[in-house]
């Protein structure tokens, strides 16, 4: 193809914008030596120059490759400069070729930072996050107090004063009564006399003072399986 035949406009615009690309590429790569990145792990440590002077806010593709969630979010933050919300810290480490396989990286982001807040590494202040140096001391030191919330409802009622109720526990073994209760009596006198009785030959054995109630603890037993009724009358259960 000759010289004439070639659209030299078209190649030149092409070269000018492979050279941009190149230039912002070579920007964002000085930007972050001069952050302070060690090359070892990829932690930040302190720096003299200032960041923003140096082409702060790109983020290269590939800058997080190979990095661990926290420190590729710290890298971040140090990179943008700037308070950012967990949905662009997220879109961030994505652009910046941070790989995961899970389908919650949102989320993973999300409980990254609240972790790394609580270690006092990052700040959520609303709810975006930036690094501590950024705020004063009073800003961070509120940045993670939540409001007390008011209480709802009637407070409660003071118990009223008296002489305090005992319960079984209160009451020491020696002091508790040691009677049989009715259900025992018959219990047992049916077991020591075996063969059927009637209600009343049951309550002149065991001196129950009420046939109404002897009935009444007799037709519990039969319920319970404990005693049997024939023919209008009880005997102790096989």
């Amino acid at each position: 193809m000759s010289a004439e035949d070639m659209d030299l406009g078209a190649v030149i615009a092409s070269l000018e914008a492979k050279r941009a690309a190149l230039d912002s590429a070579i920007a964002s790569l000085r930007a972050l030596v001069s952050s302070g990145v060690s090359s070892a792990d990829g932690t930040i440590v302190a720096t003299t120059g200032s960041f923003a002077a140096s082409g702060a806010g790109e983020v290269p593709d590939g800058a997080f490759h190979g990095k661990s969630m926290p420190a590729a979010i710290r890298l971040y933050l140090e990179m943008v400069r700037t308070k950012k919300t967990a949905r662009e810290i997220s879109d961030g480490l994505k652009k910046g070729g941070l790989e995961s396989t899970s389908n919650f990286f949102d989320k993973i982001v999300y409980s990254t930072l609240d972790r790394l807040r609580k270690a006092g590494e990052v700040v959520k202040i609303g709810n975006a996050w930036g690094l501590p140096s950024w705020f004063p001391a009073l800003m961070r030191a509120g940045a993670g107090a939540k409001p007390a919330r008011p209480r709802r409802g009637r407070p409660p009622k003071s118990a009223p004063k008296g002489p305090k109720l005992l319960t079984a526990t209160d009451v020491k073994p020696e002091q508790r009564k040691s009677e049989p209760s009715t259900g025992d009596m018959i219990d047992w006198f049916l077991r020591d006399n075996p063969g059927a009785h009637t209600v009343e030959e049951i309550q002149s054995a065991t001196k129950i003072s009420n046939i109404r109630v002897t009935q009444m603890v007799l037709g519990t037993l039969v319920k319970r399986g404990r005693v049997a009724k024939e023919d209008g009358k009880y005997r102790k259960a096989s």
